[in-house]
């Protein structure tokens, strides 16, 4: 939504999104393992940012774009990346990309993606027991259905069917205690009622 603002802008400018959610227009002048220079759309001038400034999906974009292709370790260096920072569909491409070149690293490579599929399962998890304790369980329930279906094959799995236990039992006290409140109004109401007569 937030890159519908720049439809007029030219297919050839780069975008660059900083974790602060500020966006830099213009054309990426110097790409190396500091960061990026980038001369700003307009005349704006030129600014430099580090890796660490722009957000990690912005990263991988610009880093995936400048990638030796038929380099396995940049393939698995860049997944690294991603694992690292919770891209982790993006982290699974890459492994792939590098397991392709590389056959002699398919084992360490199925290895790794079991590892991120695990934690990318707990991570969801972690967020939904955020959730809760925040009391959004119709979200909570949603994130934890997620992790039923799509993460079968983890130990998360069993843990968010365990949650959806407990939500379901938070929205069952929740629900029961809006009950007897509304039975309290009503009665009060007819209470009322009965004494002006």
């Amino acid at each position: 939504v937030a890159l519908l603002g720049f439809a007029a802008q030219d297919k050839q400018d780069d975008i660059v999104q900083l974790k602060d959610n500020s966006i830099l227009v213009g054309k990426l002048t110097k790409v190396d393992d500091a960061g990026i220079k980038i001369e700003l759309k307009g005349g704006g001038g030129t600014v430099e940012r580090a890796w660490a400034d722009l957000t990690p999906y912005c990263v991988y974009r610009i880093k995936s774009a400048r990638i030796d292709a038929k380099d396995a370790k940049a393939h698995w260096d860049l997944a690294e990346y991603c694992a690292a920072n919770g891209l982790y569909s993006n982290a699974t491409t890459e492994y792939d990309k590098a397991a392709e070149l590389d056959k002699t690293m398919a084992d360490k490579i199925a290895k790794r993606k079991t590892e991120i599929r695990n934690e990318e399962a707990r991570t969801r998890c972690e967020d939904a027991k955020k959730l809760i304790a925040d009391r959004k369980y119709e979200e909570a329930a949603k994130a934890l259905h997620y992790v039923i279906e799509k993460f079968v094959d983890t130990n998360y799995a069993a843990e968010a069917k365990k949650e959806v236990a407990k939500v379901a039992e938070e929205i069952k006290k929740e629900n029961e205690a809006k009950l007897k409140e509304l039975e309290a109004k009503a009665k009060a109401k007819e209470d009322a009622k009965t004494k002006k007569a």
